[in-house]
């Protein structure tokens, strides 16, 4: 992932996309966003 915003799209949109989100805030890659 390059940015904050492809993070979030994946986040959205791919049924694996809530491995970004370690912490379950909502906001995925912390390291990017």
């Amino acid at each position: 992932m390059s940015s904050c915003d492809e993070a979030q799209w994946y986040l959205s949109n791919c049924p694996w996309g809530g491995k970004l989100d370690r912490d379950g805030d909502g906001q995925a890659c912390e390291t990017l966003c």
